[in-house]
């Protein structure tokens, strides 16, 4: 003990640590580095005595994060930067418009035509992703030409049924006054009891033939009436669904009207 050494040989008047490391007076710290060379921790990065970021480039250089200088006055540089940024802006909004006022023809359609702005904004949602003008303006084209030929042959259609069946009730009318007349007279005119005979078999005949034609105008009814309404079922039902898909595309045209601004904008 009196070599003044410790149990692990080392002395303490030699200045050195219990793990074998160097003296604590010469400046350096657990990591090897000299703690006076004015830099950071060990991992290697300097610190802001050289001026430099953790990028490692100089924050004196007058730099700004986009890589121009803040202070070179080039009036030029600044000129053509100005007015890049100004027209790419300008163009871009006015693309941004024109989008939006497709959308707003889309709307009208929908307000005219609910199931042609449905399939057009559809075909133009799937299709085109919201763009093409010439491409959408097409589609809705022959779109409301196949609806207003369908809607025409339609009404067409039921007007012809509707005439028949008038026609049919006319026929039958005047059929019975004409045979109630005919045996008026032939009961005044003639007593024969074989023209009786010949009256009462004509009689039921011609009820017959009247109960007939009464039970195929009442089937035509029917069927017109049977017609008419599934025709009004298919349209409201055709109605409805192209209403909700058109909200449903035109909702997903603004959101990526919106989506793609947003991206813009951010980028």
């Amino acid at each position: 003990m009196d070599d003044q050494r410790t149990t692990d040989v080392w002395t303490r008047d030699d200045r050195r640590t219990n793990n074998g490391r160097r003296r604590i007076d010469d400046r350096r710290t657990t990591g090897g580095r000299t703690m006076d060379d004015r830099r950071s921790t060990p991992d290697g990065r300097p610190t802001d005595h050289d001026r430099r970021t953790a990028d490692i480039r100089p924050t004196d250089d007058r730099l700004t994060t986009g890589r121009r200088p803040t202070d070179d006055d080039d009036d030029y540089y600044n000129y053509y930067y100005y007015y890049y940024y100004y027209y790419y802006y300008y163009y871009y909004y006015l693309l941004l418009l024109l989008q939006l006022l497709l959308l707003l023809l889309l709307l009208l359609l929908l307000l005219l035509l609910q199931a042609t702005a449905a399939v057009a904004v559809v075909v133009v949602v799937v299709v085109g992703g919201g763009g093409g003008a010439v491409t959408a303006v097409t589609i809705v084209v022959i779109v409301v030409v196949v609806v207003v030929v369908v809607e025409v042959v339609v009404v067409v259609v039921v007007v012809v049924v509707v005439v028949v069946v008038v026609v049919v009730v006319v026929v039958v009318v005047v059929v019975v006054v004409v045979v109630v007349v005919l045996v008026v007279v032939v009961e005044v005119v003639v007593v024969v009891a074989v023209v009786e005979v010949v009256v009462v078999v004509v009689v039921v005949v011609v009820v017959v033939v009247v109960v007939v034609v009464v039970v195929v105008v009442v089937v035509v009814v029917v069927i017109v009436v049977v017609v008419v309404v599934v025709a009004v079922v298919v349209v409201v039902v055709v109605e409805v669904t192209a209403a909700a898909t058109t909200t449903a595309a035109v909702i997903v045209v603004a959101y990526r009207i919106f989506k793609h601004v947003t991206q813009n904008l951010i980028g």
